[in-house]
């Protein structure tokens, strides 16, 4: 035998051992912490064409689940009840996205229960800012002898229903949380910056524009300040009904975010038209606000589920991909 064939033998050899009992491949040290988990309902402002809202930031730049039920153009009666007469009446909430967060709550595994960080709120925008005929109930003819707004108007519709509606969801939600064993669960709400009424819309025409130069206010500086008061009674209301209800509101943190949003000269960067941010900066911009409360909230405190309670998976809430079809077709009827 010579050396070249007495090498190829053990070659030969060492090859069937290896095929035989092939080496285990080395495991690669797994991440096993499980992503943290937030749940949001809102409007459009959680839910904008293509990708690139609030909650996709979150999703994307924190890598944190985010199970939302938001649509465009919700009004935040819509997301406490299923008809406008019921809203009116006060009757016990029945709205499709209350009621998919207290059953969501309600169906936490186990797994999920611990990793539950906080109740994300997109609310009041458009029923502020979603009609004409809501704005005729809350801003005066622009007449030298008249203020912007109608005092009377605001006060009916941001300081009494809305807050109503705002101070019956926050108590909901804590409710069903002490129902779900699940106790100081932040609750993030965000305000809206101050828009600008330039006429530009989504497929139609704009929302502010028209009807605010119906009102006799002409030149887009006066539409300004007119939205500018509108929005800060917005903010202030949702922060005063925090605050005034403590400590049942101990949870709740409202953001905000009108520094986020520029309305100079430079606004057409922060601005996709007169009531959505642009993508990724506008968005963008918000989502700090999201990202800085979130790391400073404590976790939720979970006790084990009542005895004989149930608590079935849910299916995870998949990342958004791009949509192929023109969605922001559900922008002509509805605004944010």
């Amino acid at each position: 035998m010579n050396n070249a064939d007495s090498a190829a033998i053990n070659l030969g050899k060492k090859s069937a051992e290896q095929l035989f009992d092939p080496p285990k491949p080395k495991e690669e040290p797994s991440d096993t912490t499980p992503r943290p988990l937030v749940l949001a309902i809102g409007d459009s402002w959680f839910n904008y064409w293509p990708r690139g809202d609030i909650l996709d930031v979150l999703e994307d730049g924190l890598g944190i689940d985010v199970e939302r039920n938001a649509k465009a153009g919700r009004a935040l009666w819509e997301m406490l009840y299923s008809t406008r007469e019921k809203s009116d009446r006060s009757e016990p909430a029945d709205g499709a996205a209350i009621a998919w967060l207290t059953g969501r709550l309600k169906s936490l595994n186990p797994t999920d229960r611990g990793r539950l960080r906080a109740i994300l709120i997109s609310a009041g925008g458009n029923d502020v800012a979603g009609d004409a005929a809501t704005l005729n109930l809350m801003v005066n003819e622009n007449k030298p002898d008249l203020p912007l707004l109608k005092d009377d108007g605001v006060r009916h519709v941001v300081d009494g229903t809305l807050r109503r509606l705002l101070v019956t969801m926050l108590s909901c939600i804590n409710r069903a949380c002490e129902k779900a064993k699940l106790s100081n669960v932040p609750i993030l709400l965000h305000g809206y910056s101050h828009p600008v009424p330039d006429g530009r819309g989504v497929l139609r025409d704009s929302w502010l524009k028209i009807p605010l130069t119906k009102l006799c206010y002409e030149d887009l500086e006066s539409r300004k300040e007119v939205m500018k008061l509108l929005i800060d009674r917005l903010n202030d209301m949702q922060k005063a009904a925090i605050n005034d209800n403590q400590p049942a509101f101990s949870n709740v943190t409202h953001l905000d975010v009108r520094d986020a949003l520029k309305s100079d000269d430079n606004y057409q960067s922060f601005w996709q038209n007169e009531l959505h941010p642009t993508i990724p900066v506008g968005f963008g911009a918000v989502a700090k606000f999201f990202i800085a409360a979130l790391s400073a909230a404590p976790a939720p405190k979970v006790a084990a589920p009542a005895a004989g309670a149930t608590a079935s998976p849910s299916p995870r809430t998949p990342p958004r991909p791009p949509r192929s079809d023109p969605e922001l077709v559900h922008h002509s009827h509805d605004p944010a």
